[in-house]
């Protein structure tokens, strides 16, 4: 017969019920349920993300206005935030999130947020470009613009690949089949990508 320890005696109740508690948390959640928490956090970091680059342009670098090349550019960090980093992952995400609605239809609102987000990234684009071509300063220069050049235009790339063989409809599934694989290692490398030149951009 088993020795009772002194909290089977009752001696450290408080100990017994925190352990029932995190047991009876941990056995509770789903996966799903993880899922879901996961992703609330990931939108609440974004969200903090995007503020404090706005906050960080806005009050350190002359806000934002087309009245000069220093306030178009500050619209550089905050629209590529937004785009490559904030929107690019949430359409990442769309499949995990919307697992109760049809396929065809979380096919679609991926493309859209997507296509959103290469739409806002062109225009994060345009604002760099803009800004060193008004104060005469080369374009391509850096190790950042090289990443960012490589990040967006393998995102187009993609997106634009990703529209003929999943929405177009004359491609044939075994063709899907096939290029699904690629195509989501593709958006994987592409978002640790973007991670990479927002650091080098900072």
């Amino acid at each position: 017969m088993a020795i009772p320890s002194s909290d089977d005696e009752g001696g450290d109740t408080g100990a017994r019920v925190s352990r029932a508690l995190g047991t009876t948390l941990i056995t509770g959640l789903s996966q799903d349920n993880l899922l879901f928490i996961a992703y609330g956090v990931t939108q609440v970091l974004g969200i903090v993300m995007i503020t404090l680059c706005a906050v960080w342009t806005h009050n350190y670098l002359d806000g934002y206005s087309v009245a000069t090349p220093q306030q178009v550019f500050n619209y550089h960090p905050l629209l590529m935030t937004i785009g490559m980093l904030f929107l690019n992952a949430n359409g990442i995400l769309i499949y995990r999130i919307s697992r109760w609605l049809r396929f065809q239809r979380q096919k679609w609102i991926h493309f859209t947020v997507q296509t959103t987000a290469l739409v806002v990234t062109l225009m994060g684009s345009y604002a760099v470009f803009h800004y060193h071509n008004a104060k005469d300063i080369p374009n391509l220069y850096s190790l950042h613009s090289w990443l960012g050049l490589t990040a967006v235009s393998g995102f187009a790339l993609s997106l634009l690949a990703a529209f003929f063989s999943f929405l177009y409809p004359g491609i044939d599934p075994v063709y899907r089949r096939l290029i699904l694989p690629f195509h989501i290692f593709g958006g994987t490398a592409n978002i640790v990508l973007t991670g990479a030149v927002a650091i080098t951009g900072l």
